[in-house]
């Protein structure tokens, strides 16, 4: 009697446990499907030491995920960012048109101005990067929400950096966060030498110490974004390469079947996008204002260096200071690029094919198909596309021009 009401009860389980399970499966992000059949990479300590380092970066400011913990640096890192904002605006503060000198309002009121001849565009470039160190920051963090919203927008690192990044990628990245975390570690020292030298000891010795390191730590997040933005751009250089596997991998399929995976593509990549395309914008447009004011800025420093015997070291410092700003204006727009320049080399790789480059039943041994997509794929403008401007190499090679136009004003 027992054994008979075994089944029974087994069946009841089973029954149970199906009324637990969601009538409709939860749907997989879009992106999921491109890392089918994706040869894995080999395990490697020292790929291993570079993304845990690229991991510990992100962490510290909170650009590493969506969880809750992630909160409290995002938290901390604002209040700093707004108090350096803050205490900009108290230097400057009663200066007619930017134009006094450092902490005079503090320090001394009857002090004449040092460097007068360009003090007012120095403090305006000052102020710039301020401003736009926290806009970004706040913005970048928006993003995460935004990613949030939409399907297989690839904002938060976490889980591309191990698995959608190629290995030369990451150490491309890694190369370009070791050059630029010199250059930062540098300009910080720099300075505080010349302050250590120059400034006695008191209250508003404190005031600037704390103030300047506030804002310096502020770039280091603008530099920080900039590095999250460029794992996004990687990973989808990555699913670029993974949606040509599987159009190559249609077989007795149909033009749809293609235009389907590269769909799929563009849902990604137009995601992404529209995610970082606030923070992109503003990002770009005030710091290259900022390499502009600082090239002028920099010129009247080297014209006047006789006339007030400008130090040595405080030309490094400004050097240094203008690459990392150079660093923030130009980084994203070249892998804004990336993201289009990857995207367009799946049309130029299809195109360069021939019939016997695709498979039986492929419908790529058919020319014509290939003219269509072609004609598709150029239809769609699937790459970072922020309005009706599209972001290619050829944007960021005028991008790197503009940078340096500043120049002139030193020549002419």
């Amino acid at each position: 009697m027992g054994n008979a009401q075994m089944p029974a009860q087994q069946e009841e389980v089973i029954e149970g446990n199906d009324e637990e399970q969601p009538l409709i499966p939860a749907r997989q992000p879009t992106h999921v499907h491109f890392r089918v059949g994706r040869e894995q990479q080999d395990a490697d300590k020292c790929n291993d030491f570079v993304l845990n380092t690229l991991k510990i970066s992100f962490c510290s400011l909170g650009l590493w995920s969506n969880q809750p913990w992630n909160y409290i640096p995002r938290v901390l890192v604002s209040v700093i960012c707004v108090y350096q904002a803050v205490y900009d605006f108290y230097v400057v503060l009663g200066c007619p048109g930017f134009d006094c000198s450092f902490l005079q309002n503090s320090t001394d009121s009857k002090k004449p101005s040092h460097h007068k001849d360009d003090r007012q565009i120095a403090n305006a470039v000052y102020t710039i990067v301020s401003l736009v160190a926290v806009v970004s920051y706040l913005l970048f963090i928006g993003c995460f929400f935004v990613a949030k919203r939409k399907d297989s927008a690839l904002v938060p690192p976490s889980e591309l950096l191990k698995k959608d990044l190629d290995r030369t990628d990451v150490w491309c990245l890694y190369f370009a966060f070791v050059f630029i975390a010199t250059l930062y570690l540098c300009s910080v020292a720099v300075f505080y030498a010349i302050i250590w030298n120059s400034q006695s000891r008191n209250s508003y010795f404190n005031i600037l110490a704390t103030g300047v390191a506030a804002q310096l730590f502020a770039q280091w997040t603008a530099i920080t974004t900039c590095h999250v933005f460029a794992v996004s751009s990687f990973s989808l250089g990555t699913f670029a390469q993974d949606a040509f596997r599987l159009i190559q991998d249609v077989q007795n399929g149909t033009l749809d079947d293609v235009i389907k995976i590269h769909e799929d593509l563009c849902t990604v990549v137009l995601n992404t996008v529209s995610a970082y395309s606030v923070w992109f914008v503003l990002h770009w447009f005030t710091y290259g204002v900022g390499v502009i004011l600082s090239v002028i800025y920099i010129s009247k420093e080297l014209a006047s260096r006789s006339k007030y015997g400008t130090h040595t070291i405080n030309l490094v410092y400004l050097g240094l200071f203008f690459v990392c700003h150079l660093y923030l204006f130009l980084l994203p727009c070249i892998f804004a690029a990336k993201i289009t320049s990857s995207c367009t080399g799946i049309c130029e790789k299809i195109n360069c094919t021939t019939s016997e480059d695709w498979p039986a039943g492929h419908p790529f041994r058919d020319r014509h198909n290939i003219a269509l997509f072609i004609s598709y794929a150029k239809d769609r403008s699937c790459g970072f596309k922020v309005g009706r401007i599209t972001f290619n190499t050829s944007l960021a090679w005028l991008s790197f021009f503009f940078g340096l136009t500043g120049l002139l004003y030193h020549f002419f």
